[in-house]
């Protein structure tokens, strides 16, 4: 799976549908409208996380309360900690 190649036939779909012209009694404008957020919802599930450090099956303990918590995946970003994720993330 290529991401640029991806959105670069996703973009060239776009433009294609935008250039047709829609006549309202034959077709209906939500169609395009679902096509559209369709479209969107899959270029942004498809993009994963983009972090500078991805540390997986981290076990953190709080301190206040004593309380563990297993196999978390801490994403880091410059010299901050980003992100703290319950699921294990695979990294690309």
């Amino acid at each position: 799976m290529n991401p640029k190649k991806d959105i670069k036939n996703l973009r060239a779909l776009c433009a294609s549908l935008c250039a047709r012209r829609v006549n309202p009694k034959t077709e209906n404008p939500m169609k395009k409208l679902l096509l559209f957020a369709l479209l969107g919802w899959i270029i942004f599930a498809c993009s994963g996380p983009s972090h500078d450090l991805l540390i997986t099956k981290v076990n953190l303990e709080d301190v206040e309360t004593g309380k563990s918590s297993p196999k978390r995946t801490v994403t880091i970003d410059g010299n901050e900690i980003h992100t703290i994720y319950i699921k294990t993330i695979k990294p690309d």
